[in-house]
C-alpha cells in the first residue's frame, strides 16, 4: 500500500485490455538507423539560453506560419534511439540534415516529437542509394497520411510542402485491415518479399513489415528472414553464413576430388 502526501491510500487501477481483433495498419520496415526530430516551441524574446545541442528558428511577422503565435521560436534538434546528437556527435549524417533543414521542418512538421528511420546510402543496406543520399521516412502514418495522395507524377505522395525538406517521407503502409489476421500479415509479407521494397523501388533484399495495432497503439514487426530467431543470434547465424572457407578444408576436398577423377 502506497500514501501519498494526503495521508490517503493511493488506488493504481488495472488497465483495460484492448482487443485484439482491431482494426491494423501494415507498413514497410526499413532498415536504417532511428532517428527523432524534436520541435519545441518556447516563448520568443523571453525564452531560456539556448543550449548548445539546439538549433533556433525564429517565426516573425514578416513570415508565413501556419501557426497561431506568429511571433515565437522553436527549438530543433535530433536525437537517435538512445542519445541526442549533434553535427559534431552524429549517427550516419541525421543531426546535420536536421541542422540544415530547421527552419523548413519547424514549418512542414510543426512542435513535437517526429520518430522515423534514417536510412539510405552507407546505412546498413543502403536501399541502393547512391553518394551518400539519405532519407528520413516518419513512423506516423496516421498523421502523415501524404502517401494517399500518390499520383503517376508523384508516386510516393509527397506533397508540395513536404518538397521544401529534401529526403523526408513517410514509411509505406502496404496494408489496411478492419481485424487482426495472421494470414493476412503473411500474405503482405510474401507479396513484399516477391515485389521488394517499397520506399526504394527496385530495390529487391527489404527488411520486412510492421504491424500498428490501433486498439493497443502497439506496433510488431516481421522479417523476412530469421524471424522466429533473436536479432542477435540471427545476425551471427548471417555473419557464419558469408565466413570464409578454411584453406584446409578447400585442400581436403580438393584431393578427393582428384583421387575421385
Amino acid at each position: 500500500m502506497s500514501l501519498g502526501w494526503s495521508g490517503m491510500t493511493e488506488f493504481i487501477g488495472f488497465p483495460k485490455v484492448p482487443r485484439l481483433n482491431r482494426p491494423i495498419v501494415i507498413t514497410e520496415k526499413i532498415d536504417g538507423t532511428n532517428g527523432c526530430v524534436v520541435i519545441e516551441e518556447v516563448p520568443y524574446e523571453a525564452s531560456p539560453d539556448q543550449p548548445e545541442d539546439v538549433q533556433s528558428v525564429v517565426v516573425g511577422e514578416g513570415n508565413s506560419s501556419p501557426f497561431e503565435n506568429p511571433s515565437a521560436e522553436y527549438w530543433v534538434y535530433a536525437q537517435s534511439r538512445k542519445r541526442v546528437i549533434t553535427p559534431k556527435e552524429d549517427n550516419h549524417g541525421f543531426a546535420s540534415w536536421v541542422w540544415d533543414n530547421a527552419a523548413e521542418l519547424v514549418m512542414v512538421l510543426g512542435p513535437g516529437r517526429h520518430f522515423g528511420e534514417w536510412w539510405g546510402s552507407g546505412v546498413n543496406r543502403g536501399y541502393g542509394l547512391k553518394n551518400g543520399e539519405k532519407r528520413f521516412s516518419l513512423f506516423n502514418t496516421r498523421r502523415w497520411d501524404v502517401q494517399s495522395e500518390a499520383s503517376d507524377d508523384d508516386p510516393l505522395g509527397v506533397l508540395d510542402d513536404w518538397t521544401k525538406v529534401p529526403g523526408l517521407r513517410v514509411v509505406p503502409t502496404l496494408a489496411e485491415y478492419e481485424t487482426f489476421n495472421t494470414q493476412d500479415i503473411e500474405m503482405v509479407a510474401d507479396w513484399l518479399r516477391r515485389n521488394g521494397s517499397v520506399a526504394s523501388p527496385g530495390f529487391d533484399r527489404p527488411e520486412g513489415i510492421v504491424i500498428y495495432h490501433r486498439a493497443s497503439n502497439g506496433l510488431f514487426k516481421v522479417t523476412l528472414e530469421n524471424d522466429q530467431e533473436p536479432k542477435g543470434l540471427s545476425k551471427n547465424r548471417v555473419e557464419e553464413t558469408h565466413a570464409p572457407i578454411p584453406k584446409d578444408v578447400i585442400r581436403e576436398a580438393m584431393e578427393t576430388r582428384a583421387a575421385l577423377a
